[in-house]
């Protein structure tokens, strides 16, 4: 995420992320880690719900 932020040159929540922590503004810093940790539960449950589709084998009653 900072890689390619800084690769293109291109200001995102990694930039924002750095910068709350070298300014020890927590509410910001708070706000995105819980909004990362619901991007990967949401992908997570995404993911655990499409093994149905995708494998046969794999059916949930």
């Amino acid at each position: 995420m900072i890689i390619v932020e800084s690769i293109f040159v291109v200001p995102g929540m990694g930039t924002l992320l750095i910068e709350s922590i070298i300014h020890r503004d927590f509410i910001v810093l708070q706000a995105i880690v819980v909004l990362i940790a619901a991007v990967i539960l949401i992908l997570n449950l995404l993911i655990d719900l499409s093994y149905g589709v995708f494998d046969p084998r794999v059916r949930y009653q």
